[in-house]
């Protein structure tokens, strides 16, 4: 009869121990797939922080860049009273070329993109303004935008003003 009970009561100790084994083993993979849950909840909150921040930029198109650059060098020959053919023979470039790169249908060479941003009076801000997305530089792009509407006085004057504003701090 002792035999029995201390068998018994091995038995029972030993499902009791199971039983609380498997108790922790299922409370254990229980707190791991939360764990793994809020892990995965906090990164696509992040990734979406990100993303609407602009961290993570579009890439831009060639097509996109080359209409911005057309668009300013059409909008500077313009404003230096210059028609396509007086552009095309001080940049020594034929009709056709400058009609391309005004229209965005090709791309422009990048030493004639200088000579022509250094004929008009392009700065490399205003050139490619429409292109930058950057939001922590989205005020220096208007402030340089601004700049460029002014006349020569007045930038030399601004100029002279930001260095007395500097001497302040």
């Amino acid at each position: 009869m002792y035999w029995f009970v201390f068998v018994f009561s091995t038995i029972t100790y030993n499902l009791c121990i199971l039983s609380i084994n498997v108790i922790f083993c299922l409370f254990f993979m229980f707190f791991c797939i939360i764990r793994t849950l809020f892990y995965i909840v906090l990164l696509v909150v992040i990734l979406s922080l990100l993303i609407s921040g602009g961290y993570f930029m579009s890439s831009i198109t060639k097509l996109e860049i080359y209409s911005a650059i057309g668009k300013k060098i059409k909008e500077y020959r313009v404003k230096n009273h210059l028609t396509q053919e007086e552009l095309a023979e001080k940049l020594n470039i034929s009709v056709k070329y400058v009609s391309r790169i005004e229209n965005g249908n090709g791309g422009v060479k990048l030493e004639t993109l200088i000579n022509a941003m250094n004929l008009l009076g392009i700065t490399p801000n205003i050139a490619f303004y429409d292109l930058i997305k950057n939001d922590d530089l989205e005020l220096q792009l208007l402030l340089s935008s601004k700049i460029s509407e002014l006349s020569k006085d007045k930038i030399e004057f601004l100029i002279s003003f930001i260095d007395l504003f500097k001497k302040l701090d």
